[in-house]
């Protein structure tokens, strides 16, 4: 995903995304990263949070901004 320049962005990117299946790095310093796999299930004004396989995650769109989150969109196959 291209990261938006403004939260206010971001926030409207992922306005209609619920339900979509992403993968996302989460960075937790210095070479130490978590790499997953999930559902967006709400989006809320702040947060936004996804399920996955073992637990439910909330982002706030300020990680997305400052990059601690990275997420692409997987395509669903039909």
């Amino acid at each position: 995903m291209r990261v938006p320049s403004s939260v206010e962005a971001i926030k409207e990117h992922f306005k209609d995304k619920k339900g979509s299946q992403i993968k996302f790095v989460i960075r937790r310093g210095k070479k130490k990263y978590v790499v997953q796999n999930g559902v967006i299930l709400d989006v809320y004004p702040s947060i936004f949070t996804v399920k996955t396989k073992n637990s439910n995650l909330s982002f706030s769109y300020i990680d997305i901004l400052t990059k601690t989150v990275e997420l692409s969109f997987v395509k669903q196959e039909s």
